[in-house]
């Protein structure tokens, strides 16, 4: 399960006004509304939800919000868009996420709701595989991007197959502690193991 808060980047210091998760596992959204929060802070759609007295929308209504902020698996360029974000195939939450779930309809965004204790092991040169909560895919597409250095160069550093590298990064592959040791060394970063 992964887990975002729902912000409005138009206002300085503003509270998430909801909570998305996504459970990878089934490929299932939930989107659960603060009572928190004005309707005016919050997604118009999610303000009509609060207006009839719920404060949860399930997958169906939860993925309508979320692919109104990916782009389209009908785009005309989308072989163009997938290059650009190092993806193989169409994963619209691995859009969503790589954009902050930014879109031009309203200044709404997510931010991923990470456990402190993650965030204060993981130093500058580690990569961090923790039994709890940490996105492998997305540190590991953040090393190899600081690194400079592509996909393909990382398969061949580790001697792996490129497309292995592709699913590692987009999350569609669980990977054995020996094969994030190579691919750690192949980006010259150690791989630390927290056991909690």
């Amino acid at each position: 399960m992964r887990k975002f808060n729902i912000i409005d980047g138009s206002k300085r210091a503003a509270q998430p006004c909801a909570v998305l998760t996504y459970d990878e596992a089934c490929d299932l959204f939930r989107i659960d509304i603060s009572r928190d929060i004005d309707l005016e802070e919050m997604p118009f759609e999610f303000s009509l939800m609060v207006e009839n007295g719920s404060y949860s929308m399930e997958d169906k209504q939860s993925r309508r919000w979320v692919e109104s902020r990916v782009i389209p698996s009908s785009r005309q360029n989308l072989g163009q868009v997938l290059k650009a974000h190092d993806m193989d195939f169409y994963d619209p939450f691995q859009l969503l996420v790589d954009h902050e779930g930014r879109c031009v309809q309203d200044n709404f965004y997510i931010r991923e709701i990470t456990e402190s204790a993650d965030s204060a092991e993981c130093g500058a040169g580690d990569i961090v595989d923790s039994c709890h909560s940490v996105n492998i895919g997305a540190m590991l597409r953040r090393a190899r991007k600081n690194a400079g250095i592509s996909q393909q160069e990382l398969a061949k550093r580790a001697g792996v197959q490129q497309s292995l590298i592709s699913r590692l990064e987009n999350n569609k592959f669980n990977p054995t502690v020996n094969l994030l040791a190579d691919v750690a060394a192949a980006l010259n970063k150690k791989l630390k193991i927290d056991i909690v």
